[in-house]
């Protein structure tokens, strides 16, 4: 039996305010999806890929052959920029008081 947990709920209480964050997020391009409160999911759809992943090549086993995600499958749909400098750092002090 399989048991998914939906947290996407819990995002909507996690609202980005302080600008100490702000100021890495915004470069990042994350900002924006910050800013989501709520995303609706295709159960059926997260089910059916859940049966058909197989850990040991990490990957989907599907009718017409293999398939597995990549950064460009997830960038694209996001807006998410995949190239350009790597965003670093620490939270040294961030998260103290927030």
């Amino acid at each position: 039996m399989l048991d998914i947990v939906d947290h996407s709920r819990l995002h909507q209480h996690w609202v980005l305010t302080d600008d100490r964050v702000i100021k890495y997020v915004r470069p990042a391009d994350f900002f924006n999806h910050s800013q989501l409160r709520w995303v609706r999911l295709d159960w059926p759809l997260l089910t059916a890929l859940i049966d058909r992943w197989r850990i040991e090549t990490n990957m989907f086993h599907l009718r017409h052959g293999e398939m597995t995600v990549t950064l460009q499958d997830v960038a694209l749909p996001l807006g998410l920029r995949v190239d350009g400098p790597a965003v670093t750092g620490t939270d040294d002090g961030l998260g103290h008081g927030v």
